[in-house]
């Protein structure tokens, strides 16, 4: 009987450890798809700038 308590407590200790460590990955994943939207958007930026500087100007 003492074993199989003992067997649920480790059981229901590495469950929650799992679950711990999922939810500290989506966390990290949240963060790094926030982070590359970042620099979509500022790259996007960044290439708009460049492609509006090479058009030719009309007043030159």
């Amino acid at each position: 009987m003492i074993n199989k308590e003992l067997d649920v407590f480790e059981l229901q200790r590495k469950m929650q450890q799992q679950e711990q460590t999922i939810a500290q990955l989506v966390s990290i994943i949240a963060t790094t798809n926030q982070r590359l939207k970042a620099l979509e958007q500022k790259q996007n930026g960044l290439e708009q700038n460049l492609s509006s500087c090479s058009s030719p100007s009309r007043f030159a």
